[in-house]
């Protein structure tokens, strides 16, 4: 395993614990022709709660990008967790707002795939904008990264970062 492969599996761990969902998500490394074409670094699977890092991505990603494409996508599964703890009635001790929980489960149910959407549609969905602001929050916060966010979601990125702050303390 590579150092950066170390790190994309360390990224996961620590989101992880940070959201009390430790050792959960199962780490997985595929070549680039397993994403058909589609240029993403990584992605999370909902089916069986994993997440696959693209190995080209990795081979020439900056620690940095490494760490925040893990925070990123662990906020995913979190997203999920909680989607499925409120639809199964098990609601275990949860920091997350119904309405939150409501807009995350219509996005996952969207069932539209990513490359049928505007680059403006992605990036607006609910489920982004949190994990964006996730991963913004714990590369300020652990890594003093400023990461950048696309310019037409920054309000919105900002707002929910301010949100994530109240209850996620690093």
């Amino acid at each position: 395993m590579s150092s950066n492969h170390s790190y994309a599996l360390f990224s996961v761990r620590i989101a992880e614990k940070i959201l009390g969902i430790d050792n959960l998500i199962e780490v997985v490394f595929k070549d680039p022709h397993y994403f058909s074409g589609i240029d993403i670094s990584a992605v999370f699977i909902i089916e069986g709660y994993y997440i696959i890092f693209n190995n080209s991505f990795l081979a020439n990603a900056s620690l940095f990008d490494i760490m925040i494409t893990g925070f990123h996508e662990v906020r995913h599964a979190y997203q999920y967790m909680h989607v499925q703890l409120y639809n199964e009635k098990v609601r275990k001790h949860n920091n997350e707002e119904l309405y939150l929980i409501n807009k995350w489960e219509k996005d996952f149910n969207r069932g539209r795939k990513i490359n049928e959407m505007s680059r403006e549609e992605y990036l607006n969905r609910p489920t982004e904008i949190d994990a964006i602001a996730f991963s913004c929050y714990l590369a300020d916060e652990l890594l003093n990264v400023k990461q950048v966010i696309p310019d037409e979601i920054k309000e919105k990125v900002n707002v929910r970062i301010k949100e994530i702050k109240k209850t996620i303390i690093i």
